[in-house]
């Protein structure tokens, strides 16, 4: 139950980081090329290393 509830905790936390990716990557007109790509393969690769 508890592993159930790490894994849950894990994709929450990456969703409402990618979330906050991005808001800054909008709110700061960034380079579209360089941030999203940071967001697309960091957080899932975060969700695989721990499950």
């Amino acid at each position: 139950m508890s592993q159930l509830n790490r894994e849950e905790s894990i994709k929450a936390f990456a969703s409402a980081a990618s979330l906050l990716i991005e808001q800054y990557v909008l709110s700061e007109k960034a380079d579209w090329s360089l941030e999203l790509p940071l967001s697309a393969s960091n957080v899932p690769a975060t969700i695989r290393k721990v499950s």
